[in-house]
């Protein structure tokens, strides 16, 4: 993992900077609203990572809610122009200790069946297939049919943190 990256709590006034994210990243992606509404929920937190802070702007972040003792991973999103280089990783890792922290015993995520880059990171980081939502992303990246999604599963052990 880089240590080329820093990771910060997201803010509500960082809405507009994950919208921004996202629309690189979904073809489907949320507006600034949705991001501001979420922020204010006390269930659901957003980690921002950075590149060493050399810029304000975020490269990336994740997005989770805890509710008693499960978590979801809403979305993940990185800069095209940073990823392979570890935030994806080093934003799944803190996420789930910090999700951990708050209670979670195991955190959930869905990932089109085709977005092979993401599944290969979700697996990596321990997540495993728990189960199959048909036609659950309505555009595909590329234009194409509704995508399935694949529900993914990570326990959360003190000897996975």
């Amino acid at each position: 993992m880089s240590s080329a990256f820093n990771v910060r709590t997201a803010l509500p006034s960082d809405a507009e900077g994950l919208e921004k994210l996202h629309k690189l990243a979904f073809a489907d992606h949320w507006p600034k609203s949705a991001f501001e509404a979420m922020l204010n929920r006390e269930q659901v937190f957003a980690l921002g990572g950075l590149v060493n802070d050399i810029v304000e702007e975020l490269s990336g972040f994740i997005l989770i809610q805890v509710i008693a003792d499960e978590a979801e991973i809403l979305t993940l999103c990185v800069d095209p122009a940073v990823q392979q280089r570890g935030l994806g990783h080093l934003l799944l890792d803190v996420g789930c200790k910090r999700a951990s922290n708050a209670g979670a015993l195991q955190i959930f995520l869905e990932v089109g069946e085709h977005n092979n880059p993401a599944r290969k990171l979700y697996e990596k980081c321990g997540f495993e297939r728990v189960g199959r939502r048909a036609a659950y992303y309505r555009e595909a990246a590329q234009g194409g049919a509704a995508d399935d999604a694949l529900v993914m599963r990570r326990v959360l052990t003190a000897s996975q943190l």
